[in-house]
């Protein structure tokens, strides 16, 4: 659900991003007037990016309200009805969804050549978000294989989950936390390896542990390499 969450809200930035985006003509001129490029959009591929935004609740909030308007039938064809409506409308929308996400991936590829986009590339503020961005999501990914360690253990007792108490008296260990607790504790363990080299406070014990540690520290050098060069 977060996941989708995430997808929807790049999806309506991107549906919004599309009025400043030039385009090129049938001529090959690049068209930078805001005016013509709303136009272009509006009667182009904006139906399908806001039909490609709804989520399946609002969608089913919509007929929904269509549906309670008909008159006639009973109570057990309304509902049948009501499904097949729900049905095909989210097939259209995800259908647009894989057609929106093949579009964007074939636009990636061109828009290297848009001067406003590698004059936005140029500025030192995007460059730092850009690579702020990468960090974090790659700190991501190693916590939750940091967290896999222990969650693919035998027992859970014996590793990082079970060893980290999350009390002042020690006697609460992050097992018994919330999955966000968790998370947090997992990319905390995880930043503090890739820009320092740890506090102490946590440590890899298990073999597993250690071998992942061992990677990580390996992927945060390089990293750091990356980030020092761009």
């Amino acid at each position: 659900k977060t996941i989708e969450e995430v997808v929807d809200c790049l999806f309506w930035v991107d549906l919004l991003a599309n009025f400043f985006l030039t385009y090129r003509d049938r001529h090959g001129k690049e068209v930078d007037s805001l005016r013509l490029i709303a136009w272009h959009y509006l009667s182009g591929y904006f139906t399908v990016n806001l039909l490609a935004c709804m989520p399946d609740s609002a969608i089913q909030t919509v007929v929904g309200l269509f549906g309670s308007q008909d008159g006639g039938d009973s109570s057990h064809q309304f509902s049948a009805n009501k499904v097949v409506r729900i049905t095909r409308i989210q097939r259209v929308s995800r259908l647009t969804r894989l057609a929106r996400l093949a579009r964007l991936a074939k636009i990636a590829s061109f828009r290297p050549t848009n001067q406003i986009w590698l004059w936005l590339q140029g500025l030192r503020g995007v460059r730092v978000i850009n690579n702020t961005v990468g960090l974090i999501w790659i700190v991501h990914c190693l916590s939750c294989g940091w967290y896999l360690c222990a969650a693919l253990a035998e027992d859970p007792t014996e590793t990082w989950v079970g060893r980290r108490n999350i009390d002042t008296a020690g006697e609460v260990t992050l097992l018994s936390a919330e999955p966000v607790v968790q998370w947090c504790h997992a990319f905390y363990f995880v930043l503090t390896v890739f820009t320092t080299v740890g506090f102490g406070d946590m440590s890899a014990v298990t073999t597993s542990e250690i071998v992942y540690v061992c990677f990580t520290m390996v992927v945060g050098a390089v990293v750091h390499s990356i980030i020092i060069s761009e």
